[in-house]
């Protein structure tokens, strides 16, 4: 593997690598991320440096520059991270750019002259520095006008040499000074909030934010033509809301219809691990082929309830509107979702002085996987008793 190695950093260095520069100290695989690196979060190229000084601190998720001239000192601190919109997709690099003051630039400087990192060769030149696969890997890049260094060090806590006492002791005091992790934090409080996965190339994923469309087909068997559309979000910009809403609506050829609009909110007063409350508003305007009555109804739900893990229920009242009549009466609400074989179930009930409306669904979910243009496809069926008029309608939906 060395000899490999070695081969390949000749070829890059044959090829242009040092840019009429001396290379001190280089890893092929660090070196090629970084140089990706440096093109999507727009750094400077040390390799056409013609500064007295450059030097670049790299850890995930975060670079620290400072450059200095005869009569000019400089420096800044980018933090980035990956963004994949589902978890195999190619992902993205959002970054940020912060700049430091002259004083702050300054005291960095300092900093790296006082560490006595910059004559240290690169983790695979010293002797019983170990490699693993898990660990942070640091990387310092050097330049002056007739010099490059690149150089990483693998995990330098776990290390048991000299050498890893002056690299901790380096990071330490350039993250401290600097406040590294606040500024990463605050980095990371400021993303947009979407559904996807963040990620500062740890290995680990930061968080996913919950937030999804369906969109498709709605019909019924008296209703046979229609859509569906729904969205539910956790976050409008930065503020956490937790809503979501919902349309549908069915029609036939001969003017009869049957819409049905739905707006939800959860975690209002409740938000425990497996347990949180919710209040929705749903508003149907139907015109219904049904005699001897009129066949035109409006009703207006209002419901709270709870969340147990899988489990919910909820009650509320529900205020029906007909030409000749109005009713106001209780509804009542239950869902399950089975997860081995990813079905839910949904009952709901309006009870009235001598009416009993019910509706029954079952959604069946189909996940085609990451590398499917269409994630999710679902299909549903429900049986509903309203006023005596019975239909069954059928959704096909997929989830954006």
């Amino acid at each position: 593997m060395r000899s490999i190695q070695i081969i390949i950093f000749f070829l890059l260095f044959n090829y242009g690598f040092s840019q009429n520069k001396q290379i001190v100290g280089d890893t092929v695989f660090w070196y090629k991320y970084a140089k990706e690196l440096e093109h999507k979060i727009e750094l400077t190229d040390f390799e056409k440096s013609k500064n007295d000084f450059s030097f670049r601190f790299r850890s995930y998720g975060q670079v620290v520059e400072i450059i200095k001239d005869s009569t000019n000192i400089s420096g800044s601190v980018t933090n980035y991270i990956y963004y994949r919109r589902k978890e195999n997709s190619e992902r993205k690099t959002l970054f940020k750019k912060e700049f430091l003051s002259v004083a702050q630039a300054q005291n960095i400087y300092d900093i790296i002259q006082n560490a006595e990192i910059l004559n240290l060769p690169s983790d695979e030149e010293i002797k019983n520095w170990s490699q693993e696969f898990d660990g942070i890997t640091y990387i310092f890049e050097y330049a002056d006008k007739s010099t490059y260094s690149f150089k990483n060090y693998w995990a330098p806590k776990v290390q048991e040499v000299p050498e890893a006492h002056k690299v901790n002791k380096f990071v330490r005091n350039i993250s401290d000074s600097l406040k590294l992790k606040e500024r990463y934090g605050l980095f990371k409080e400021s993303l947009p909030k979407r559904n996807g996965f963040y990620d500062s190339n740890g290995g680990v994923v930061a968080y996913h934010i919950y937030s999804t469309t369906y969109l498709g087909y709605s019909g019924a068997t008296k209703l046979p033509l229609g859509f569906f559309a729904s969205h539910f979000t956790s976050y409008l910009g930065k503020k956490k809301v937790n809503v979501g809403g919902l349309v549908q609506y069915n029609f036939d050829t001969n003017g009869f219809y049957h819409l049905k609009l739905r707006a939800s909110k959860s975690v209002l007063f409740i938000k425990e691990e497996k347990l949180r409350d919710f209040v929705s508003y749903i508003y149907q305007n139907r015109k219904i082929d049904i005699k001897p009555i009129n066949n035109h109804f409006k009703n207006h739900q209002f419901l709270y309830g709870l969340y147990f893990d899988n489990f919910g229920i909820g009650a509320g009242i529900e205020y029906l509107k007909q030409p000749h009549f109005n009713k106001t009466g209780l509804v009542f609400y239950a869902s399950n979702y089975f997860q081995k074989p990813n079905i839910s179930t949904t009952a709901s009930s309006s009870i009235f002085n001598n009416q009993i409306n019910y509706k029954i669904d079952f959604e069946r979910n189909f996940n085609l996987g990451d590398q499917s243009p269409i994630d999710n496809i679902s299909v549903s069926i429900g049986y509903e008793d309203f006023m005596n008029y019975k239909d069954v309608y059928f959704n096909i939906v997929t989830r954006f």
